[in-house]
């Protein structure tokens, strides 16, 4: 612990990384050079690993002190990240503070189908002018415009770009990368993948599923049941589609009219039989407005039970 406090010492936080799913980072710089206090505030997963340029020459240093070259393999540096931060010195703490400032003006995007307009924002850290240009790359099947665009910032600066998306009526709501690919020149030049999380949802809509496999007596069989509650937390009377689709079975249809605000409604489905493919069944459960541009996925699994 004295090591480490002793590489801490006349440094100073310049900002906050995140890489999304937890993994948190702290940017830091001084006289020592710059270094980034990594973990996984999550600890959804025991051990995860980032994949990503830092600098010429990082080192990995845990809490005790050991000291090990960080793991690089195409231009990428492989980082192992626990609950348990470590410490990575030699990085480049302007091209950190980039990846930091990398910003989506909203990151929830309501789940309907029409075009989403938002504003990326890019901002330079160097004491140089950086030109270059940015290619939005993920997801790959959404459509983004421009995908491309070419920027000049000041030392300082700010640059936004206005973009427009929309994503395929079968995407699933949850959180997404919104991933860039960045060329520029600055001080030197770089090649570097940034990202910003946004979530993919409905404001007015909140879809809770569960799964259970339950013995029929007449038949000896084993049947799946899927459950969905429904609940209207905005302030319109919904009228929706409500559907399951189970891996090699036909789509089942049941339909929700007139859900009124603050009221809720259980729809149940059921697939008979299933004792044999439960354990390679990809169930995908939803929502659809009838009249309107709302669509709602979610993917199940037979883990779910």
């Amino acid at each position: 612990f004295t090591t480490v406090a002793h590489r801490l010492a006349g440094r100073r936080v310049l900002g906050r990384l995140s890489f999304g799913d937890g993994l948190e980072a702290m940017i830091l710089d001084g006289k020592s050079g710059g270094m980034l206090i990594a973990w996984n505030e999550s600890g959804l997963v025991a051990e995860t690993e980032i994949e990503l340029y830092l600098g010429d020459n990082p080192v990995v240093m845990d809490h005790w002190g050991n000291r090990t070259p960080a793991r690089a393999h195409a231009g990428r540096h492989h980082i192992r990240l626990t609950k348990t931060p470590i410490f990575i010195e030699g990085i480049d703490p302007e091209l950190a503070m980039f990846r930091s400032l990398f910003r989506v003006d909203s990151d929830f995007i309501e789940s309907k189908q029409k075009v989403h307009h938002r504003t990326v924002s890019l901002s330079n850290p160097w004491p140089h002018t950086m030109t270059g240009q940015i290619i939005l790359t993920d997801p790959q099947q959404w459509v983004i415009q421009p995908r491309r665009t070419v920027f000049s910032i000041l030392p300082g600066g700010t640059q936004e770009i206005p973009i427009s998306l929309r994503f395929p009526a079968s995407e699933v709501s949850g959180h997404k990368q919104l991933t860039a690919r960045v060329e520029f020149v600055t001080t030197r030049k770089y090649v570097v993948d940034v990202s910003n999380v946004v979530e993919l949802g409905l404001h007015d809509v909140k879809l809770d599923t569960n799964l259970s496999l339950e013995s029929d007596e007449s038949t000896g069989m084993v049947d799946l049941f899927v459950n969905l509650l429904v609940v209207n937390k905005g302030t319109e009377i919904l009228n929706l589609r409500s559907f399951v689709i189970v891996q090699g079975r036909p789509r089942q249809v049941q339909p929700i009219s007139g859900l009124h605000p603050g009221q809720s409604i259980i729809r149940r489905f059921r697939f008979g039989d299933v004792s044999e493919s439960i354990d390679l069944a990809t169930i995908r459960v939803g929502l659809r407005e009838l009249a309107g541009p709302a669509v709602l996925n979610q993917i199940l699994t037979a883990h779910n039970l």
